[in-house]
């Protein structure tokens, strides 16, 4: 790199990590965990969970429209996908007949 852009690339890389900080310290101060919440939301919120999971636990699946003859008797237009090569042996490698190109 010329002496442009890596100055360019420090100056971004101060200003990042200058965000970063000031982020960090500001959101020190806060909490994952919500210090109002009291024994007796969670529990409410349990009992309200259990509930519906149960309610759901209960319903059954009517998995007979699957077989039904009009469904099974349906056909297919769709067009079959060839098979074709997929990559090299050494994706890496020097591709046959291309101009090297180096960056470095």
């Amino acid at each position: 790199m010329d002496k442009s852009a890596t100055s360019i690339a420090i100056i971004l890389g101060v200003i990042t990590i200058a965000f970063a900080g000031v982020y960090f310290y500001t959101e020190r101060n806060s909490t994952l965990v919500d210090p109002q919440i009291n024994k007796q939301t969670v529990l409410n919120q349990t009992r309200d969970y259990i509930s519906n999971t149960s309610a759901l636990n209960r319903i059954k699946l009517d998995y007979s429209f699957f077989e039904d003859q009009r469904l099974l008797s349906l056909q297919s237009f769709s067009t079959p996908i060839a098979d074709s090569p997929i990559g090299r042996p050494n994706p890496f490698a020097d591709v046959p007949g291309r101009e090297q190109i180096s960056n470095f």
